[in-house]
C-alpha cells in the first residue's frame, strides 16, 4: 500500500468515526421532545392505543404513542408518534412496511401539507400482494419543535447521508428536538376506487396534528 492510499484510507476512517460519533451524540437531545396528540379532531374521535413491543423494536424503543382515529361512519385512521432519537426510529416506510413481504411500495408523492411553506410530507401507498385491491395509505414526515419538517429517509446507506448530518447538525449544533409521524388507513378499492376517501381522512388528521405541534412548540409545551 502507498503512502497517498494510506493517507486517503486513514482520512475516510477518520470521517466515517467522526460522522458516528457526531450521530450518536445527537441522540441524547433529539428524542428529548413528547407533545400528545389530540384525540378529538373535527368529526375524528381517538382512542390512544398502546404502540406493540415488535414496532417499538423494530424503531429502537423509542418514545412512541398511538391514536386510531374513527369519524363514525365506518372510516379510520391511525396516527402514531415517535420521538427522534437512534436512527432506527427513522425506519422508512417504504422499507418496514414494504419489506414485510405482505406490502408492495407502488406510489410515492411529496407535497407541503398545509399550504407553501408549510410541511413536506411524503404520502405513499401500498399494494397488499396477496389482496392487491387492498391498499394503505401513509403521510411520513419528521417535525421539530421549533417547526422544522422534512421528510426525507434516512436509513443509513450513502444516498441518506447528507439528510442523516443534516439531522445531526439540527439537533446537536442548533439544540433541535423532533418527532416522526406516520398517519395512515387501508382501503379497498372496490369500496374507495380511487383512494380519494381515505386519503381526505389521513391528509385531515395530519394537518391538525402538524398545526397542533407547530402550537405545542411554540408554547414549549
Amino acid at each position: 500500500m502507498t503512502k497517498r492510499l494510506f493517507i486517503q484510507m486513514s482520512a475516510i476512517v477518520g470521517v466515517t468515526a467522526a460522522l458516528s460519533i457526531f450521530s450518536q451524540k445527537r441522540l441524547e437531545w433529539a428524542g428529548g421532545w413528547f407533545p400528545n396528540i389530540s384525540t378529538t379532531i373535527g368529526s375524528w374521535e381517538g382512542t390512544n392505543q398502546p404502540v406493540s413491543q415488535e414496532t417499538l423494536s423494530i424503531l429502537g424503543f423509542p418514545r412512541a404513542s398511538s391514536v386510531a382515529f374513527s369519524n363514525g361512519t365506518g372510516d379510520s385512521v391511525l396516527a402514531t408518534l415517535v420521538t427522534a432519537g437512534p436512527f432506527e426510529n427513522f425506519h422508512d416506510p417504504t422499507v418496514c412496511v414494504g419489506g414485510t413481504g405482505v406490502w408492495e411500495f407502488t406510489s410515492l408523492r411529496e407535497f407541503p401539507l398545509d399550504g407553501p411553506g408549510s410541511a413536506l410530507v411524503r404520502a405513499m401507498i401500498f399494494r397488499n400482494r396477496n389482496e392487491p385491491k387492498v391498499r394503505i395509505i401513509m403521510y411520513y414526515w419528521q417535525q421539530g419543535r421549533d417547526g422544522y419538517t422534512t421528510s426525507e429517509p434516512m436509513m443509513g446507506n450513502f444516498r441518506d447521508l447528507p439528510a442523516r448530518l443534516r439531522t445531526g447538525y439540527g439537533a446537536l449544533v442548533l439544540g433541535r428536538q423532533s418527532v416522526i409521524l406516520r398517519i395512515y388507513t387501508g382501503f379497498n378499492e372496490d369500496e374507495d376506487s380511487t383512494g380519494l376517501n381515505a386519503q381526505r381522512g389521513v391528509h385531515e388528521i395530519s394537518r391538525n396534528v402538524y398545526r397542533e405541534l407547530l402550537k405545542a412548540g411554540k408554547s414549549g409545551e
